[in-house]
């Protein structure tokens, strides 16, 4: 029994060598192992086609990670009565917007849309509030002091820039949604300002924050979610204070 076991298993290897060919058969040929190639994971490197390697995604750093925290804390409003006539470059305008299009947004819908207004371009920004207050309110109820007031602001502020929201034409997410995302990336912007030592905030009066399609010049899926002013600015350093976090916070363990 072990004779014919033996004697098979000879055939078997007879027959293996004589498919692979002469090139198999010659013992004196260098046979190559793993270790040859650096152990096993080189054996399979060799064996393995090279892939080419996808470049790395590249994103602009706007803050770093040493800073991040600081511009969040340092965040404050500051009104147009305070800012200078210091002009603001366009190139850091340009950064600022930058930071807020890295807004997170559902399903990459980037809702948030922009108007910068500077120098001359101011007056015509002051002229499209007011036609949107008279058009917002019935005569006999208009302030007749509300567009001087925002006029005034407008004037103070070397930079304006109304916020809009831009509305999935397929609704493909629920519009809260969106609006929050717009105020992620006016956010993004806000805390920003500190790298440039600049100063800012929002204002979102509710006869300018209508319908879509309601301020001039946008579309139907569009409505302005107020206006934001920044600038260079002098100003005390008054307190900020803010309540205790962990009066907001439920943690659950278990």
């Amino acid at each position: 029994m072990q004779r014919e076991h033996q004697k098979n298993k000879g055939t078997r290897k007879k027959r293996r060598q004589q498919k692979a060919g002469p090139a198999h058969q010659t013992s004196n040929a260098p046979r190559r192992n793993a270790q040859s190639f650096g152990g096993r994971a080189g054996y399979r490197r060799h064996l393995t086609p090279q892939r080419t390697k996808r470049p790395k995604f590249q994103r602009t750093k706007i803050l770093t990670n040493q800073s991040m925290l600081p511009a969040i804390q340092n965040r404050k409003s500051v009104f147009p009565q305070f800012f200078t006539d210091k002009p603001v470059d366009k190139e850091v305008i340009s950064k600022l917007l930058e930071a807020a299009n890295m807004a997170p947004s559902h399903k990459k819908t980037e809702p948030w849309r922009f108007q910068v207004y500077t120098g001359a371009g101011r007056a015509k920004l002051s002229q499209t509030i007011r036609e949107v207050y008279e058009a917002a309110r019935a005569p006999e109820v208009r302030d007749p002091k509300v567009a001087p007031k925002f006029a005034k602001k407008v004037d103070q502020a070397p930079v304006v820039i109304t916020v809009f929201l831009h509305r999935d034409p397929d609704e493909s997410v629920p519009e809260w949604e969106e609006v929050a995302a717009v105020a992620c990336a006016v956010e993004n912007l806000w805390v920003s300002l500190d790298q440039y030592n600049l100063g800012g905030y929002w204002s979102s009066p509710g006869f300018l924050c209508g319908d879509y399609g309601q301020w001039p010049g946008t579309k139907p899926n569009e409505r302005c979610l107020g206006v934001f002013y920044l600038g260079h600015y002098e100003m005390p350093d008054l307190p900020r204070p803010r309540g205790n976090w962990e009066d907001k916070v439920s943690w659950i363990t278990d």
